[in-house]
């Protein structure tokens, strides 16, 4: 939307206090910072596939995880999940743990995918492989392009 017309998802993030733009594509973006974020998409349109959200859950938006992921999820064209934490004041194990309780919360059937560097990475990891039963990427690229493969339906 514009900022006089917000779609429906958008008011409710709005309302919500959360950084949220909803965008045509089907690959449902969280990162933390606005740059992080940025970066993330483009990297998305880099490799061929088109973001379906600016979604920030940098600062205390960590915390409203939940309603976070229910926004980007409601978005019917959203075919899977990319997180991208990148922490040195914010901790990526903090930020996990909210994802990661969402997500079980939320049962979505839909893949995920996890690229996670900074303060609190090791637990962060850890937390994902034990309780989501999936391996972070190391890479932002291959996440990425993981996402991207899974968004086309097509195995990477």
């Amino acid at each position: 939307g514009t900022p006089d017309k917000l779609t429906e998802l958008e008011a409710r993030g709005k309302a919500l206090g959360l950084k949220f733009i909803e965008l045509d594509g089907s690959v449902g973006v969280l990162a933390n910072g606005a740059g992080l974020t940025m970066t993330t998409m483009d990297a998305v349109r880099h490799y061929g596939g088109e973001p379906a959200n600016f979604m920030e859950i940098g600062g205390e938006s960590y915390t409203k995880a939940k309603p976070a992921l229910e926004l980007v999820l409601s978005n019917q064209r959203v075919k899977c999940l990319l997180v991208n934490f990148c922490g040195a004041f914010a901790r990526t194990d903090v930020m996990a743990e909210g994802v990661v309780n969402a997500w079980l919360d939320l049962k979505p059937k839909l893949p995920i995918f996890f690229t996670i560097h900074g303060t609190g990475e090791d637990e962060a990891i850890a937390m994902v492989k034990e309780r989501l039963g999936i391996t972070p990427f190391d890479l932002m690229d291959d996440a990425v392009r993981a996402a991207v493969a899974a968004a086309k339906g097509v195995r990477a």
